[in-house]
């Protein structure tokens, strides 16, 4: 049996609500970890194929929106011209023609962002600061699990 029809056998038992273990062994996987993989990916597949469907949808009704008010752009009625270049831009976003847009982004009217200058410190004082929270911590701790002299305590 290929990959691929594996993959979709393991997939159709996970939809059923089949775990992974039995899907190893009734697919032929070494592993559970391996039967979970291969409904990963199918899912993957399966996933962008349905976004290119819907995709390739998209551009037929574009095509057909265009082929309807083509006449008018061509007697050059400027509205339905309009019109087209929308339907042309949306085609163009659906199939990537368009480079990315370059943003920039900046601080307060229009200038540098502002940001806070950091004193670095020593790896021994980090060190140190470390160690201090960590025996306040404990201390906390302690006095948790052992209160001293609580007269409410029995």
């Amino acid at each position: 049996m290929k990959a691929h029809e594996k993959q979709k056998q393991a997939l159709a038992l996970a939809l059923a609500g089949v775990d992974y273990q039995t899907i190893a062994e009734k697919v032929g996987y070494n592993s559970r970890q391996a039967a979970w993989k291969a409904v990963k990916s199918a899912l993957n597949k399966t996933i962008k194929a349905a976004a290119e469907d819907v995709k390739q949808m998209q551009i037929s009704r574009l095509d057909t929106m265009l082929k309807a008010i083509w006449a008018s752009v061509v007697a050059g009625n400027l509205g339905v011209i309009d019109r087209a270049l929308r339907l042309e831009e949306r085609r163009a976003r659906l199939l990537g023609l368009d480079a990315p847009i370059k943003q920039e982004h900046t601080g307060a009217a229009g200038g540098p962002i502002k940001t806070e200058d950091v004193t670095p410190i020593a790896d021994e004082e980090r060190i140190n600061k470390l160690v201090a929270l960590l025996d306040g911590a404990r201390a906390r701790r302690d006095r948790q699990d052992h209160p001293t002299d609580d007269p409410d305590r029995e």
